[in-house]
């Protein structure tokens, strides 16, 4: 969900979740998710058990991310990628005198007498159990000589919403050239990356021209069924001279 304040927001506008909702008995609401937009800030509201405030901004889009483990009894919300708070889903707000349950009953997007705000791209989806990884290079592909070894660099992020570790993998390709990664596996936080080396081993009986393909893997210990991998094309030879107009020859 994206979301985007006018210039000269004023007021207050909430960002609500209840784990139970009626429209015939308000007493028996109860409120897990209750976030307020108000001074230029964004807040977990008052009494909330996990307390949270950062500035917001006008006059651009900006998601709104809430992922809930009702399995955990858990919640975690992030505004622009950056996380508010962490905590329960049925005891956020101890105080509000209902208690919880592990359900989501509905959205409320209060306006509150806010000024103008608009909302867009609004989901409810099935995540991976919170767990998640990209994998990415800025050169996927790589030139040697024979009996030389090319080195690749690889950004691992974790797009998950807890700390996990991720275990790497490498598989040859149709030539059999070794590939080998740097660390057999790497540990990181939450939506933060971490680089690891691979190196591709040319064999000395290689030829000009010759080319191999290899594929690297970053796999969730937390949830085996997340994973990314990329693919690695190394060459026997010089890279082609890309010259100053862009082409591959010279300039004319």
């Amino acid at each position: 969900m994206t979301v985007d304040f006018v210039d000269d927001f004023a007021g207050e506008t909430y960002f609500i979740f209840e784990n139970v909702y009626s429209d015939d008995d308000p007493s028996i609401i109860s409120w897990s998710t209750q976030v307020v937009f108000r001074n230029g800030n964004v807040e977990n509201f008052d009494g909330a058990a996990n307390p949270g405030s950062m500035p917001y901004v006008t006059g651009e889009w900006v998601e709104l991310k809430l992922v809930i483990d009702l399995d955990a009894d858990t919640q975690t919300f992030s505004y622009g990628g950056t996380e508010l708070y962490s905590g329960s889903w049925t005891q956020q707000f101890p105080d509000q005198g209902v208690p919880g349950i592990l359900n989501i009953g509905s959205i409320d997007l209060f306006a509150n007498g806010g000024s103008t705000v608009f909302y867009d791209n609004i989901s409810i989806a099935a995540s991976n159990s919170g767990f998640g990884v990209t994998l990415e290079g800025d050169a996927l592909e790589g030139f040697g000589e024979a009996g030389s070894s090319v080195a690749y660099q690889l950004l691992v992020t974790n797009t998950g919403v807890a700390t996990d570790t991720f275990d790497i993998s490498a598989t040859a390709g149709p030539a059999g050239w070794v590939v080998t990664p740097s660390v057999a596996s790497v540990t990181i936080d939450a939506g933060l990356s971490e680089t690891i080396d691979v190196t591709v081993d040319i064999p000395g009986t290689a030829l000009d021209g010759d080319s191999d393909t290899s594929q690297v893997t970053a796999t969730s210990q937390g949830n085996p069924g997340a994973t990314a991998s990329v693919t690695l094309t190394t060459t026997v030879g010089a890279a082609d001279p890309i010259f100053v107009d862009g082409f591959d020859g010279p300039p004319t």
